[in-house]
């Protein structure tokens, strides 16, 4: 994906940054899925660089910074986001849109997950676009099969 107007940022950044509103470490996040993220009229857009995802579901930041005075709150972004609520309507796969309850529904009509199945074979045909769909930047396969193990298999 080529785009004229980014602004490489490959600078290392540290793994062990804490959200400035929450005091919890993030996970990092590339700026191509901060950007898509992000409203583009968000004050700070241009600004963006390469961040931490806060996973605190408490905390209405979604996305801080090592080196910048700024955060990217839930009131900024282009979609919800799902771990930062614990409703069964949340968003578990942003690629295809499917819901905590979708999954859940879909184990306990068919028993099995063909939700699960049918999103490995997307991403098998490279029809996911995990990296500008999803908040944390990342395939949400293993998120599927937590909600399947948490809400209806009990391991």
């Amino acid at each position: 994906m080529s785009d004229c107007c980014s602004v490489s940022h490959k600078e290392k950044i540290s793994t062990e940054i804490k959200c400035p509103t929450c005091d919890q470490e993030g996970k990092q996040v590339e700026l191509l899925t901060i950007r898509a993220m992000t409203r583009r009229d968000f004050t700070h857009y241009s600004e963006l660089i390469p961040g931490f995802l806060c996973l605190n579901p408490d905390d209405s930041t979604v996305y801080y910074f090592s080196n910048l005075d700024f955060t990217v709150n839930q009131d900024n972004v282009v979609t919800d986001i799902g771990f930062k609520t614990n409703a069964k309507t949340k968003t578990i796969c942003y690629c295809f849109r499917h819901t905590k309850q979708d999954i859940i529904d879909d184990y306990l009509k068919n028993g099995k997950s063909n939700i699960e199945i049918d999103v490995r074979q997307k991403v098998k045909d490279k029809l996911c676009t995990c990296e500008v769909s999803n908040p944390k930047g990342k395939c949400c396969l293993g998120d599927i099969r937590t909600v399947i193990k948490e809400e209806v298999v009990h391991d």
